[in-house]
């Protein structure tokens, strides 16, 4: 299914004044661990709440939930168990993440939304950064690891030195104090 037909879809009912958020990670809808089973908690509370909100992974929807939906297929982590670690792809998550994220770029449509969330990176992270034809959504990370990403020196990420301010998130969600601090240090 093309983008423009899941972007389509019908709709759960939201108070017309609340916020449009999109929610996306490779496995929302496909697997039940952490992350995954956070941000879909996150996204169910905030449609009750009243806010439109859209989660894109690489599950299916599920009738009973009251978000939208919208499936963007990847090759699972399972099936890059054996690969090499490499900058940028160290893990089975880092390579199932870049093969997502083509797919989610065909699928966000920025103009859509006023909050991107996510706790991928960096592939995640970069898709929803990126600007639509009039603004770019407010975009939070969400990590258990505070800015570590933002603020690492290790060699792979050193060598995001020049693209570091692409990459670095917004609001960070999770990261303690020290990470608060240096973000308004910025």
């Amino acid at each position: 299914m093309d983008a423009v037909a899941e972007q389509s879809q019908q709709r759960p009912a939201a108070a017309a004044k609340g916020r449009r958020v999109l929610i996306a990670l490779p496995g929302l809808h496909g697997v039940v661990r952490g992350a995954e089973t956070a941000l879909e908690a996150i996204g169910r509370e905030l449609s009750r709440l009243g806010d439109e909100v859209t989660l894109i992974g690489s599950g299916y929807a599920r009738s009973a939930e009251p978000y939208r939906f919208v499936h963007a297929g990847c090759i699972g982590r399972k099936w890059f168990k054996y690969f090499p670690s490499l900058p940028y792809v160290r893990t089975a998550y880092g390579y199932e993440e870049l093969t997502f994220a083509p797919n989610l770029w065909r699928r966000y449509l920025p103009d859509e939304y006023d909050v991107t969330v996510t706790c991928g990176f960096p592939y995640c992270n970069r898709v929803l950064r990126r600007k639509g034809t009039r603004r770019r959504p407010v975009h939070v990370f969400v990590t258990q690891n505070g800015d570590h990403m933002a603020q690492a020196t290790q060699r792979d990420y050193r060598a995001m030195a020049l693209i570091r301010p692409f990459f670095c998130p917004e609001p960070v969600i999770g990261g303690g104090w020290d990470c608060r601090r240096r973000g308004r240090s910025r």
